[in-house]
């Protein structure tokens, strides 16, 4: 997803780009696919990029939580796809859709409900757990998580780690 902009981004920075179990070319890792066993594959110096604490902060949200596992199990990966590009992506252009897309459809159905429903959850007490330097990235149209997720976890994290934002 983030392929348009890592070039832009490596030629004034290190870029990382994780793989995180349970996603893209590492979806046949082994689950579970929680956010504690994500957390553990990563460690040392954090960046969040249009992520959240708390996915259910809005009624939208809630929504969507109860709804996306139904509309995966009724439509299918490739419907459900065209479904969310219909929606929420109408600005991508023709091929960046196709590709994105391609990208959910080609995932397990039964393992994005899972990944879906584990995704509800509430980490804002943990965020002050936090002790690697951490940077949140967002984008201030972002529809998907909007800016104030990355409100939220710039707030909660450890105070004296100076977090960026």
């Amino acid at each position: 997803m983030f392929e348009p902009v890592i070039e832009h981004l490596a030629t004034v920075h290190r870029v990382i780009v994780p793989d995180l179990r349970g996603h893209g070319r590492s979806r046949e890792l082994p689950p579970p696919y929680t956010a504690a066993q994500l957390v553990s594959d990563l460690s040392r110096r954090l960046v969040l990029v249009c992520t959240y604490a708390f996915n259910m902060a809005t009624f939208r949200e809630k929504l969507e939580g109860h709804l996306v596992p139904f509309l995966i199990r009724l439509l299918g990966m490739t419907r459900f796809a065209k479904f969310v590009i219909s929606q929420g992506l109408k600005q991508v252009g023709k091929e960046r859709a196709d590709w994105i897309v391609g990208l959910i459809a080609d995932q397990d159905r039964n393992l994005m409900v899972a990944a879906w429903k584990e995704a509800a959850f509430d980490s804002r007490r943990h965020l002050a757990e936090i002790k690697c330097p951490t940077l949140v990235i967002a984008a201030s149209n972002d529809q998907a998580v909007p800016i104030h997720h990355a409100n939220m976890l710039h707030c909660g994290l450890a105070p004296h780690e100076s977090p960026h934002f």
